[in-house]
This record gives structure tokens, sequence and C-alpha cells, in this order.
């Protein structure tokens, strides 16, 4: 992507897991004047805006048109540091691919509950001595204390662990700030992959469902008071097996309708946003299926793996689209670059009758068309869900 569209590409890490994410009382009272835990992954990402804005111009890049972008868990953040008032004013336009932080996200209770059980896990229950305790340990023993999850759905007894709202870097619920328009009104490009659920469902259940599994499983996961209208909208007789209809349920719940919300709610504050959905099905590795990551390989024109599969033609001219759409909004804030593209993306507004568009359909060729998903979008619009991939139900509060 670089040396094809000339942007400056910048990849961070920060910490994960325990080490990025760990809560515990004694963290949050160690600094007085930061009275906080559970978000330092979180924070090391802002460490990293910070240091391009003092050293981006050395690289040719520009420290006035940042635009930061990531896809699921980096999309996540992203939607994070839009509503953080400490990483206000380090970067320009925002990118979300496949992740919005607008469902529930744990609080720093939750976050300080699990790292007690980390704590005694590693023998350090002793609240005297409990840091000097937990710092002791090695980086293997604090990763293998708890067992992590694979994001799963009804996951049971797995630590999960992300940022978390601790009423300092992230104030409150992310979808509260968004609805409140207290976020950073900066252009946003958002959208997903067409068939979002089917990694998680796949990974859930490898030898496939029965209907009366598929049934259980959505009233585990959604609570026994909403299980028959979830059904009704999603009846496993419309689909060719119960596995595509929960792939296609899990995929609107996850990522397809919160995409749907979080551009209607960035376009009611006025601010210029751009919506997409990925329809290519490249053949490998599971024919037919669009799914969660693949459009992340077009931007940056990198091949699959696992399965190995390279770029055929038609994968590349869409690759070269999409890298061309993203390297204009990092200039200038308009994927199309002064209407300089083929297919003028347009931006997102809301209609008279409620509905929200018009968006991109990724594809070779690509084409400017309709919400999908509305009528199911409109289902799940008042419902405030925890994710549906987790060691919790989505219901749980």
């Amino acid at each position: 992507m670089a040396a094809r569209t000339g942007t400056v590409v910048v990849a961070v890490n920060y910490r994960l897991g325990p080490f990025g994410f760990l809560g515990h009382p004694a963290l949050t009272a160690e600094d007085p004047r930061h009275r906080s835990s559970g978000n330092y992954g979180f924070l090391d990402q802002r460490t990293a805006l910070q240091w391009i804005r003092d050293n981006i111009a050395a690289f040719g890049g520009d420290p006035r048109r940042v635009a930061i972008a990531g896809q699921s868990a980096g999309a996540h953040s992203v939607s994070l540091h839009l509503v953080s008032p400490g990483s206000a004013g380090l970067f320009e336009r925002a990118i979300m691919q496949s992740g919005f932080a607008s469902t529930r996200w744990r609080t720093l209770a939750d976050a300080e509950s699990q790292g007690h059980e980390l704590a005694t896990a590693l023998g350090c229950s002793d609240a005297s001595y409990v840091i000097t305790c937990l710092r002791s340990k090695t980086a293997e023993e604090v990763l293998l204390a708890l067992p992590s999850g694979q994001h799963q759905i009804a996951e049971t007894a797995r630590a999960t662990w992300g940022p978390v709202v601790d009423g300092v870097e992230i104030p409150d619920q992310p979808r509260t700030l968004y609805e409140r328009g207290s976020f950073r009104h900066v252009p946003v490009i958002l959208g997903t992959v067409r068939d979002e659920g089917w990694e998680y469902v796949n990974r859930s259940f490898p030898a496939g469902l029965s209907r009366a599994v598929y049934a259980a499983t959505v009233e585990a996961e959604f609570g026994s008071a909403d299980v028959a209208a979830i059904l009704a909208m999603y009846p496993d007789s419309d689909f060719a097996s119960p596995m595509d209809a929960l792939a296609r349920l899990t995929g609107d719940v996850e990522a397809v309708c919160e995409a749907r919300r979080m551009a209607d709610l960035v376009e009611r504050t006025d601010t210029p946003v751009y919506l997409y959905s990925f329809d290519r099905q490249p053949a490998p590795p599971v024919r037919g299926i669009a799914f969660h990551g693949r459009d992340t390989n077009f931007v940056f024109g990198n091949n699959f793996e696992r399965p190995a599969y390279a770029l055929d033609a038609r994968d590349l001219a869409l690759s070269a689209a999409m890298s061309a759409y993203w390297a204009r909004f990092a200039a200038a804030g308009d994927p199309n670059g002064d209407h300089r593209a083929p297919l003028v993306w347009p931006v997102v507004h809301r209609r008279g009758d409620g509905t929200v568009g018009p968006q991109l359909m990724l594809d070779e060729p690509s084409r400017i068309g309709d919400h999908p998903r509305e009528k199911a979008c409109r289902f799940w619009q008042r419902f405030f869900f925890s994710s549906a991939v987790g060691s919790v139900p989505a219901y749980s509060r």
C-alpha cells in the first residue's frame, strides 16, 4: 500500500492480555492522580500516536493528516480513541473495519474482579503486598494464570482481556457517548464484510449444529425473554442450515448492524461518514464466504494465509481500488479525493423513512447500494448487548 499510494503506513504494537488490560483495586489506587487500571494497552496505542505526532514529519508524513485505522479489535480501539478525551487532537480521520465500540463494554469493577481472580491464581491474595507479589511473577506465570478465550459463541470460564470503561480514559459506555455526540467529530470510514459471523460460528461448532442446538444457543446467548422474537427474525428454515442461520445472526448483532448504528450516530452530528460492505468472495479458503478479516488483505494488497491463497487479477483490481480509497481518505478526509475516484463513494445520510445509506458494496465490480440488512438492523436497534462472542452471554449487563 505504501509503495503504490505514497501513504506513510505505521503499524504499532501494544500490550495484550493481562499485560495490557489487568485491572485490580490496588493498581487503581496506586496513583491518586490517575485512579484507573486495566487500560495499559490502550495507553500504549496513545503513546504511539503521540510519537507519530512528534516524529512522522521525519519520515515524510504530515502530523496534521493522521488517519487511525483498525480491523476487528483494532477497530474497537479506533472507536474508543474517538470517545477518549486523552486522545483528542492526535488524529484527523478514523477507519473502523468490522469492529465498533457500540455494544456494552466491561467496567472497571468487572476488570478489578477478574484481576482478583488472577491474583488469587498466582497466590497474591494478601492485600498488603499484592502489587509486589504480582510484579514478582514471570511473564509466563502471569500469562497462564487464567485460561484465555478464543472469541467463540457461549464460551465459559474464560478470561476476557480488553479496554474497560474506567471513568477516566473511557468516561462512560461508548454507545452512550456516541449517542450524546461526545466523540471526536472527524471524517469516518466504517464497514463490515458480508459474512461476519461465519468465523465465530465455525470455530464454535466445527462439526455443525442441529436445529435444537441452534435454538438452545440463541436462548443461552440472548436470554429467554427475547429468544422467540430472535428466532422468528432468523428462522433456520430460511437458511441452508442452522449453522448458516446462526452465522447470519451473529454477524448482524456483532458487526453488521452495529456498523449501521455507528454510521447513523456519526451522521447525526453532521460529520462525514462513509459506509461499506465487503462482498468479494475469493474461492479459498471457504468458497462463497466473504468472512471476517478478508477486507484487510485487500486494503494492504497481501495474500491470505492458512491456507495460502494468492490474490488473482480480479482480486488485485479490487485491492488497488480499496487502497486508493483508503489513501485518499487519509490524505484529505474524503475517499473520493475531490471526486477523482472512478466510482464516487457517497456520504451516509439518514432518509425520511428512517433508513441509513447509501453504502459502497466492495466487489469486482463494486457498486453503490442500500444497506442489505436494514430490516434486521431495525430489529436489533433497541438492544444494548455485550459482545456475542465471549465468556459471558450477550444479554448480561
